[in-house]
């Protein structure tokens, strides 16, 4: 029976690649541009760019306050002795910004160490390594000591909202190319519109992050707002 098994899925993969579904196509409207083209001519803001050189996240937490959590490098001073005995010269930490979507207000930018935390709690409130920031402006900054609980605090990622309303699609995505690796893969290309501007998104879709139907999410080029 296990020799059975690879012959039965290459003969399910064999089937799957000739279904209408899954088989390339051509482009459906090569006259329509693409969602990096808006970005370029300026019709598509990036309010928060993620930055494809580094480990980066962003994840809404509301409907306007959203993290972003930025994988950094701390070069040492070669002068100091632990420096000397750390053959890479760098640390790995992380970049914490809490901001809103609207005009990008910045509540908060700290950094951390990259196996540190960030707590949350359901009133909003975020603890950073030894620090309390209070909601909901988080002007202040309060020194965590033992005697303080932090009961009702839990990763911040698990407070993430989970967007699930992709944006109007004018046409049906299409799948245009085939990847290989130990499975093979398959990219798509999505069609949409929003405010009377189509656009076709490359290998990523696009979700709506609040009411404003200006403002959208997509995994390459971040959070996004049309003119």
């Amino acid at each position: 029976m296990k020799e059975l098994f690879p012959l039965i899925f290459a003969f399910l993969l064999i089937i799957s690649l000739h279904s209408c579904s899954l088989a390339t196509k051509e482009d459906q409207h090569p006259g329509v541009s693409t969602l990096e083209e808006l970005i370029g001519a300026n019709i598509v803001i990036q309010v928060e760019a993620l930055d494809s050189t580094v480990m980066h996240t962003i994840k809404m937490l509301s409907d306007s306050l959203y993290y972003s959590k930025r994988q950094l490098l701390f070069f040492q001073d070669p002068k100091n002795k632990d420096a000397q005995k750390n053959a890479t010269g760098y640390s790995i930490g992380n970049e914490l910004r809490l901001k809103n979507v609207y005009g990008s207000k910045t509540y908060v930018v700290d950094t951390v160490n990259s196996d540190s935390t960030i707590l949350m709690d359901k009133n909003r409130n975020i603890i950073i390594g030894d620090f309390l920031y209070a909601a909901p402006d988080y002007a202040v900054k309060q020194k965590m000591d033992s005697a303080t609980s932090k009961n009702g605090f839990t990763n911040i990622g698990e407070l993430a909202m989970e967007l699930k309303n992709e944006l109007p699609e004018f046409d049906q995505s299409i799948v245009y190319k085939w990847t290989n690796g130990r499975l093979p893969g398959f990219n798509k290309i999505y069609y949409y519109e929003l405010n009377g501007q189509r656009f076709k998104s490359l290998g990523s879709e696009c979700y709506r992050i609040n009411s404003d139907p200006k403002y959208f999410y997509n995994a390459r080029f971040g959070i996004l707002k049309m003119k």
